[in-house]
């Protein structure tokens, strides 16, 4: 194992965001009497001095310049050789060997807080955002699980993170959360869901990853043909859908409800295609992840779970440059 150079965890620059204060905003993970509001959402507070004979460690290097703002890559944890996965469910994260997956693809969102520079990530599948849960994993274990939620509020704090270089590891980077937490793999056991986790101690090589960086193409995946649930499982979800004009420019008062029943992206496009009156082939569905989410185009069937979508319609040939770009699988 690589020995850090710096103490666990490390301070990001001296910005802390208390437990009780990791979501500001209502959350597809919370109910709503859970959201607070601040007027600072990133408090400040000085670095403890160092203890009496030892010397004051120097930060740690930021490595930002391997998560450029827009880029899809991918994560691979140190120890286990395994990818961060967002999982079909729509909620948890886990770690998964099928590098192929566009489950394992994430898409890099930057923003500036305060000053500071920090990464959030959305899945190149379902859109969702890389997120900290604000429950414990359990009473005997004081970490907290990854989990995929939506960006709701310019001010939200459970999704920023900020990659930090790994001494002695060129490659290697630690992923903190603003909350002075690292995200960390779980013991790898192949034949069984591998969770991923936030946490405050030192486990070494599972809280170190490798970001590869995945090359794009502009024609989408072949869309899959039609799916169908297993026999007596029931999935019932709100669909709230926009069609944007050729400029990609989308009319928020032009928003339409309508229930939609399964997984399938293929019949999704089919309902949508007949409302709006457009050829089947000749549109593509994005899905964003909350109000402050980025698009992300739909190239898979959707998530396992009943949690309203939010869909903006293009016709193909549209000026949306986000919309026509695909990591390769």
């Amino acid at each position: 194992a690589i020995a850090l150079k710096f103490p666990a965890p490390p301070r990001r620059r001296n910005v802390t965001v208390p437990t009780n204060e990791l979501l500001l905003c209502p959350s597809p993970l919370l109910p709503r009497n859970s959201a607070k509001k601040r007027r600072n959402p990133l408090p400040r507070r000085p670095p403890p001095p160092p203890r009496p004979g030892t010397s004051a460690a120097p930060p740690p290097a930021p490595a930002m310049e391997f998560l450029p703002d827009g880029a899809h890559v991918r994560l691979r944890n140190r120890m286990h050789g395994a990818y961060l996965h967002a999982d079909e469910d729509g909620v948890g994260v886990s770690l998964s060997p099928r590098r192929a997956s566009l489950n394992t693809a994430w898409r890099v969102h930057r923003v500036r807080r305060g000053g500071d520079d920090y990464v959030l990530l959305h899945s190149a599948a379902y859109g969702r955002y890389l997120a900290l849960s604000p429950q414990r994993v359990s009473l005997v274990y004081a970490g907290h699980a990854a989990v995929q939620g939506a960006y709701d509020a310019p001010e939200q704090v459970d999704v920023l993170w900020e990659a930090v270089r790994v001494a002695d590891a060129a490659a290697d980077v630690l992923m903190l959360h603003v909350s002075n937490r690292l995200l960390r793999a779980a013991p790898w056991n192949p034949a069984l869901p591998s969770p991923v986790y936030v946490d405050i101690d030192n486990a070494g090589t599972v809280m170190q990853w490798v970001i590869e960086a995945i090359p794009l193409r502009q024609a989408p995946p072949a869309l899959q043909g039609p799916t169908e649930l297993p026999r007596g499982v029931v999935l019932w979800r709100t669909i709230v859908y926009m069609k944007a004009d050729s400029q990609g420019k989308v009319d928020p008062l032009s928003r339409r409800t309508y229930g939609f029943s399964g997984r399938s992206l293929f019949h999704l496009t089919g309902d949508l295609a007949n409302q709006l009156r457009l050829q089947f082939r000749s549109i593509t569905l994005c899905v964003r992840a909350g109000s402050q989410g980025r698009l992300t185009p739909l190239v898979i069937d959707l998530p396992a779970d009943e949690r309203t979508m939010e869909v903006v319609v293009f016709t193909n040939g549209s000026l949306c440059n986000t919309c026509y770009l695909f990591p390769f699988s």
